[in-house]
């Protein structure tokens, strides 16, 4: 009675069974969505929102350092962008096979990146909080 396929499939058989919206589970709801066009939707938004915040910071010529808010957000545009090109890359013949490795080691790559990520900034805080301890020593032990 319920959806077990994907796509258009899916919306074609969700109006064959007459069944309202309320009754269907969550689960076969969410089989009427496409993955992709949320991811999309969600990264055109952020590439949006960066534009205008760096638009906007450079009429007010506040200047640009390297991590402020405009350029975490440009660079998680950036970085929807391209994971977003996976999914037009899967219609060409050429690419399958490095479209479907990508897929299958998504997880593992995610999984890694969550360890080391937040490792590789704790270590550069801490260089940082070393450096400004010699600098501080530094100046102390010339006066």
């Amino acid at each position: 009675m319920f959806l077990d396929t994907s796509g258009e499939e899916n919306f074609t058989k969700f109006l064959e069974m007459n069944v309202p919206w309320h009754k269907l589970p969550y689960s076969q709801r969410l089989k009427l969505f496409n993955f992709w066009s949320i991811f999309s939707t969600i990264g055109n938004g952020i590439q949006i929102i960066a534009s205008v915040s760096v638009i906007l910071t450079l009429e007010r010529n506040v200047g640009q350092e390297i991590l402020t808010r405009d350029n975490i957000f440009v660079g998680f545009g950036c970085f929807f962008a391209w994971i977003q090109m996976l999914y037009y890359l899967q219609f060409s013949r050429n690419t399958i096979l490095l479209t479907s490795t990508f897929q299958k080691s998504m997880t593992e790559n995610l999984v890694f990146f969550s360890f080391v990520i937040p490792l590789f900034i704790g270590l550069t805080f801490f260089g940082k909080f070393l450096i400004n301890l010699v600098i501080k020593n530094s100046a102390i032990s010339l006066l």
